[in-house]
């Protein structure tokens, strides 16, 4: 059945001539072997299946901008607020590393002042607990504090406007 269904995944698009890749249709298998094992653990079905079906994820390598195209993104005039606002976040996110969900959590309370003179982001990776502090280098600085100088960032609870996590990745 998993083979079956793999090839049918594969053979069927949702949308016309849109396929899907090999790593999509491994996502839909490790969302079928999480269900499937569940089913097992619960002992609705006396096998599971996916012991012998190993899921093959093609690793990629990832290509990261350079330092002209994050400095095209930086000065690229937008029309549009929410674009804007966008943008700030994805490039403050460039300089400090931090993933989306850890810059939308992030407050006042997240910056301070270091041995060193500078500020810090001083925090919790939201996806493992896992604790960072963040040096803040001048363009993230920058951004940061314009970002504070709009007319109604002292109604926030966050550093940041609420950006929801579809209008960054549209």
């Amino acid at each position: 059945f998993i083979t079956g269904f793999e090839f049918y995944i594969r053979n069927n698009p949702i949308k016309e001539c849109d396929p899907c890749t090999t790593n999509g249709t491994m996502k839909h298998l490790e969302r079928l072997k999480k269900m499937v094992t569940w089913a097992y653990t619960n002992e609705w079905i006396d096998k599971d299946p996916f012991i012998v079906y190993k899921l093959r994820f093609k690793r990629h390598e990832m290509e990261f901008l350079d330092k002209d195209e994050l400095a095209r993104i930086e000065v690229r005039e937008l029309e549009n607020p929410m674009l804007r606002r966008v943008r700030d976040l994805f490039v403050f996110s460039c300089y400090t590393g931090l993933a989306y969900i850890d810059l939308v959590m992030l407050k006042p309370s997240n910056i301070m002042a270091g041995a060193d003179g500078m500020q810090w982001i001083r925090t919790s990776r939201k996806k493992t607990e896992i604790p960072v502090n963040v040096p803040l280098l001048r363009p993230a600085l920058a951004i940061l504090k314009k970002v504070r100088a709009s007319e109604d960032a002292a109604r926030w609870e966050t550093l940041f406007p609420k950006v929801s996590n579809q209008e960054m990745n549209r």
